[in-house]
């Protein structure tokens, strides 16, 4: 039901990060899209390596990168931020630290040994701090899960580290309010795709499902307009051009070429879908026109989806 529902919305892979051991299950499932199994800390030592290894005969299912949680979610409070929330109801704290610097670092740095990548769940700042220190000591490949509220400090190391910024636009139609309510003031440090984008940073746009639709053109439609209702955008600065926006969502596939992965979704009139939405003298897309650019986003219904050459989901 998984792969079907997730082939029809034009969907070719998963990064599956649930507990357990995935990579042991996935081989059985009959894999029909490309899966890459995830590893926490706790399983390390059983988990097979590198990043990459094929692990069943199709060539479908692939080791994926070790998994720490640093820290929680902004709404419940768990996001490790720098500065304290100030909710008006009492609670002043800076969130959860999940797991501290030196356990970081030694998760990551066993991870090299064994040829994995990281992906470091940091949604407040003070957590991508601390998973940023332990990327560079370790020297890891790596993306930050969610890079959520980030300053011009994290935007610049993950720059200089390459460090992806694995980012769940999705997110930000719930959290807009909870951000402007429990921690005032800093929406700016919030999903700063515009910003990293400029500076260097590769984008990955993501689902975080089930928390959210496993639905990359909702996801592309949230960064594209940054607004759920009759809102205007929120923080319309960081907004990405359509282009801009389905480029991070193509797991760093750029162009088509022979020779590389046989991964399509044949869409309608998609020169109109990817337009660049018109910039005004201030530098901002046009409101207007990005509100429809998002509508056309979430209103898409793929004809067909194609995985390593073969037909898998069709309209």
């Amino acid at each position: 039901m998984l792969q079907r529902q997730s082939l029809r919305r034009g969907v070719v892979g998963l990064v599956d990060m649930e507990w357990g051991r995935p990579w042991e299950s996935w081989p059985h499932r009959g894999p029909r899209m490309r899966i890459r199994t995830a590893v926490y800390p706790e399983e390390l030592a059983a988990a097979p390596g590198p990043t990459g290894t094929v692990l069943d005969g199709t060539g479908l299912v692939t080791m994926g990168p070790l998994k720490v949680i640093v820290d929680g979610a902004l709404g419940s409070h768990s996001a490790y931020t720098r500065e304290a929330y100030t909710d008006g109801h009492g609670y002043a704290g800076h969130g959860v630290l999940s797991v501290g610097p030196e356990a970081s670092r030694d998760a990551l740095a066993e991870a090299r040994r064994r040829g994995l990548t990281a992906a470091v769940h940091a949604i407040g700042d003070a957590a991508a701090q601390v998973a940023l220190a332990a990327i560079a000591e370790v020297g890891i490949a790596a993306r930050i899960e969610h890079a959520q509220m980030l300053t011009d400090d994290d935007v610049d190391a993950m720059a200089a580290l390459g460090v992806i910024a694995s980012v769940r636009p999705a997110h930000l139609l719930d959290d807009r309010d909870a951000t402007e309510s429990i921690w005032p003031g800093h929406g700016t440090q919030a999903f700063r795709l515009r910003d990293l984008r400029e500076a260097g940073v590769e984008l990955a746009l993501g689902s975080d499902a089930p928390v959210a639709p496993l639905d990359p053109w909702l996801a592309m439609a949230a960064a594209v307009h940054r607004s759920a209702d009759e809102r205007p955008a929120w923080h319309p600065a960081q907004r990405l051009q359509p282009r801009e926006a389905l480029a991070a969502s193509t797991d760093g596939v750029g162009t088509l070429a022979v020779g590389g992965r046989a991964d399509l979704v044949l869409l309608e009139e998609a020169d109109e879908l990817f337009a660049d939405v018109p910039v005004g003298a201030g530098g901002l897309m046009d409101e207007a026109s990005a509100r429809e650019a998002a509508d056309r986003l979430r209103a898409v219904d793929p004809l067909a989806t194609v995985v390593a050459g073969r037909l898998e989901s069709q309209r």
